[in-house]
Formats: C-alpha cells, structure tokens, sequence
C-alpha cells in the first residue's frame, strides 16, 4: 500500500492519465475535421513516438495544395510549472519533398540519398498546441487561438487555411532549395 510521497505520485501519474485521453479527443476531433477539410484517404501512416498510443493518438494527415506537398502530425507534449505537469496536444503543419527530384536523371543507378523508405524529407513549420478543453493556440506565428466543440466547427477550417497562407512561402523556398544558387 502507497503512503506519503508515493501514494502523491501515484495520484499525479493517474491525472495525467486523465490529461492525456481528453487531449487525445481533441486531437481526434481536429483530425476528422481537418481530413474531411484536405480531402485525405485515411493512411496508415502513424508519426507518433509514443508506445501503446499508437490506436489513440490520430494519424498523419497528408494533402496537396498548390502543387506542394503538406502534413498534418499530431502528439502529446508536456511542460512542467512549479510541481504540475501540463499536459497538451501538438498540431504540426509541415512540408515534404523528395529526395530525389521527379524524374530521376540516372534511372539506372541505386539512389543513395533516400534514408527514409517512401524517398520524402520533412519540415515542420507550424505548429499548434490544444489543451483538454479545447483550446488552441498558436507557437507565435499566428496570434490568434480557436476552440473544439464536440462537432466539427469553422474554426477549424479558419485555422487550416490560415496556417498554409502563412506556411506556404517558407515551403515553396524549402521545396526548391536545392535548385537554387
């Protein structure tokens, strides 16, 4: 039987059990809305790094928008003040590109640049944090905040919309880099 300092920590571990699952629905909220808004398929890609939450945490979200490539991760993060853990979940807007460009140059030779296995790098550019009410607020980029309801809502849309406008330049740069002198 816990006692004292234990039985506190058993206790503090519990209520970011509890933390985690109502951010989980929030995030589970924003993925269905926000795949309905790209028009995604449901892929089976999972980008989280937490084991045993893979079923819970949502998928990547991976779209196309003006010729360019996007995705949407979403993850648990936490922040300690003073003795409380503040448990919250990340929305993470991002580009990709190949490795290699469209039309390879030499088709007859095994590309070494491609480390990862479906030939893309990665390049979060924005990201969101949502808290077990449903808040969400921006890294800074954008200074605005939005909140969940039960049902999908505009501000999701607001905030998608808002957030490739100000991403898209940066990706654009990103994607061509290795073009440019």
């Amino acid at each position: 039987m816990l006692k004292g300092k234990g039985k506190k920590a058993k206790n503090k571990l519990d209520a970011i059990d509890k933390a985690m699952k109502k951010v989980i629905n929030k995030l589970n909220i924003v993925f269905n809305h926000l795949q309905k808004i790209t028009n995604s398929k449901d892929e089976k890609k999972k980008r989280s790094m937490l084991k045993n939450m893979t079923e819970e945490i949502p998928k990547r979200i991976e779209f196309s928008y003006n010729g360019l490539r996007f995705y949407i991760d979403f993850t648990i993060v936490a922040s300690e003040i003073a003795d409380q853990i503040d448990i919250k979940g990340s929305i993470i807007y991002g580009t990709k590109r190949t490795l290699c460009f469209l039309d390879c140059l030499f088709t007859d030779i095994d590309c070494q640049r491609t480390g990862r296995c479906d030939h893309y790098e990665d390049k979060p550019l924005i990201q969101f944090a949502v808290n077990q009410h449903g808040q969400i607020k921006s890294s800074g980029e954008i200074d605005d905040e939005w909140w969940i309801v039960d049902k999908a809502n505009d501000n999701l849309e607001e905030l998608h919309y808002r957030s490739l406008a100000y991403i898209w330049k940066d990706a654009l740069d990103w994607t061509n880099e290795n073009l440019l002198p």
